[in-house]
């Protein structure tokens, strides 16, 4: 066997070796998401004698870090946090009012995956999850000359679920991945308490069902250990 193919052979051998490598057992996953937007606008409504001329401004950031540890070849636990915002306003000049909204809600999330791969390199991971999640939101509206505060909105909303997650990946190079959610079979029950101009109202909910993700949005992680 000449030099050349004893080479080719090493080569190959370590490449392989090395995409093996990245969901051995030890090895550990880190990677997030950051998503910022802003959007203006205006928005023109009514009849001849009550017109609305609102200009609308809207601003929306979240955070998801994510981590997990495999505990056995092609098998990670791990968890997962994420933090939204969301900002809205809208002044109507024309009958002196401006409406604010602010919404923040945090999620977290724990799950055992397993990988199935082709050579290593691409594939699915499928698995069992559980999170939790709360949001708050409150609702102003005022005057804009005299800012006197027109009515207040206060809403509270938890929810708690589980199901089954499954996943594409893809590992490019040795210590990056990549992968994308392509559906789940889940369970939540949600509670939503809200105080809007002193009305106070409850109410609870259950979902159960089959998501299918209509578009691909891929989220990067870091591979390092081993």
């Amino acid at each position: 066997m000449s030099k050349k193919i004893i080479l080719m052979l090493l080569a190959l051998s370590g490449a392989a070796s090395t995409l093996k490598a990245q969901t051995e057992k030890g090895n550990q996953l880190l990677g997030g998401s950051v998503g910022f937007n802003t959007s203006s606008g205006n928005n023109v409504s009514g009849n001849s004698t009550n017109i609305s001329n609102a200009d609308t401004k809207s601003t929306r950031y979240n955070i998801g870090p994510n981590y997990s540890y495999f505990i056995a070849k092609n098998l990670d636990l791990g968890l997962s946090l994420s933090y939204d915002y969301q900002k809205s306003t809208q002044t109507d000049a024309a009958n002196n009012q401006y409406f604010e909204s602010k919404y923040k809600n945090a999620t977290g999330m724990i799950f055992l995956r397993r990988y199935f791969l082709y050579e290593n390199k691409i594939g699915i991971r499928t698995g069992p999850y559980a999170s939790y999640s709360y949001g708050r939101q409150n609702t102003n509206n005022s005057t804009i000359i005299s800012n006197n505060n027109l009515g207040t909105t206060l809403q509270k909303d938890w929810s708690y679920g589980a199901g089954v997650g499954l996943d594409i990946v893809y590992f490019p190079v040795k210590k990056l991945g990549l992968s994308s959610a392509i559906g789940s079979l889940s369970y939540g029950h949600g509670e939503d308490r809200s105080n809007s101009y002193g009305n106070i109202s409850n109410s609870n909910s259950n979902t159960f069902g089959f998501n299918l993700a209509s578009t691909i949005n891929f989220s990067v992680f870091y591979v390092f250990g081993k």
